[in-house]
């Protein structure tokens, strides 16, 4: 599908990648919850038609907000967009899938860890189907080796970009003490509970997968 000079020029502008990380704690804004993308770095192109498909919300008719008040929906452009930011202790979340496309265009999505490859949440139209959401998923990561790592969270449009699919992201915004390391993607969760950092007799519910 042919893309108008206007729609290419849009695309460069919207593709610099703003590095928002610098000067942030460790999970400031991990949730999205100041309602943009700061200490993200971003990499966004705009859709067939001009549009922005990345953006932060607080509601959704596919999905409801898991923690906070703010989550990350992240549509394929005309190339891969994608988030990124480094963290160094453990990091837990949802992800979710939109699918709008038919199996012929296999839109994608990924959250993974970069130095690892680590999968954490994976999604395509072939995998759920023509036109079809998936359900909030649970994951959790930490460094084996404790040093710093780079959660990765990309959308792929697949053959045209005039329709887009989304990915969903939201972190949670306190740290946990659970013991560990724990490494999980999709499967079976347990709950269990841990004790917020800072906070004396305070719980959270955190998830521990095997």
């Amino acid at each position: 599908m042919k893309i108008s000079n206007v729609a290419v020029q849009a695309l460069f502008l919207l593709s610099l990648s703003s590095p928002f990380a610098v000067g942030c704690s460790e999970l400031e804004n991990a949730g999205f919850e100041s309602g943009d993308f700061s200490c993200w770095t971003t990499s966004f192109f705009t859709d067939y038609y001009g549009s922005a498909v990345a953006s932060v919300i607080s509601s959704d008719s596919n999905f409801q907000v898991p923690f906070g008040s703010k989550m990350a929906k992240i549509g394929g452009g005309c190339q891969t967009n994608k988030i990124t930011r480094t963290f160094t202790g453990t990091i837990t979340g949802e992800a979710a899938w939109d699918g709008n496309e038919s199996t012929t265009y296999n839109d994608s999505g990924l959250v993974r860890v970069i130095q690892n490859g680590t999968v954490l949440f994976q999604a395509s139209i072939v995998q759920y189907g023509s036109f079809t959401n998936s359900q909030w998923m649970p994951f959790s990561y930490s460094s084996a080796s404790g040093n710093p790592y780079t959660l990765e969270v990309s959308s792929t449009n697949a053959i045209d970009c005039s329709v887009t699919s989304y990915v969903y992201l939201d972190l949670q915004e306190i740290s946990v003490s659970v013991g560990g390391p724990y490494v999980a993607a999709v499967g079976t969760a347990t709950s269990i509970v841990g004790e917020v950092s800072g906070c004396t007799g305070c719980a959270t519910e955190w998830w521990k997968f095997w």
